[in-house]
């Protein structure tokens, strides 16, 4: 029951999060991205980094519209099982259209 108990609370508490950076806003995107990577970090992700290369997925510079970053309520869940020691997030890359 307390397992039942734990997790309705972390049900209620866990917050899903998106951090977008818009890089030539105002330009049309592919509304699915291009390019969707699972990045896993340890410990709540403290001191540490993963790249993506955005130029590479767009293929050039000027094809990047936008990278995402977000935690979905999987993530949460699998953070909170693990007591924070695997803190996995989703890279999101967009791309604009081709003219």
């Amino acid at each position: 029951m307390k397992i039942i108990s734990y997790l309705a609370i972390a049900v209620l508490l866990a917050a899903c999060s998106t951090q977008t950076i818009y890089i030539n806003k105002g330009q049309s995107y592919n509304y699915d991205p291009k390019a969707n990577e699972i990045q896993h970090f340890l410990l709540g992700g403290i001191g540490q980094e993963q790249t993506l290369d955005a130029e590479r997925v767009c293929g050039k510079r000027s094809r990047v519209a936008k990278v995402a970053v977000k935690q979905t309520f999987g993530d949460v869940i699998i953070g909170f099982v693990t007591f924070g020691v695997l803190s996995p997030r989703h890279a999101e890359v967009y791309c604009r259209r081709k003219r």
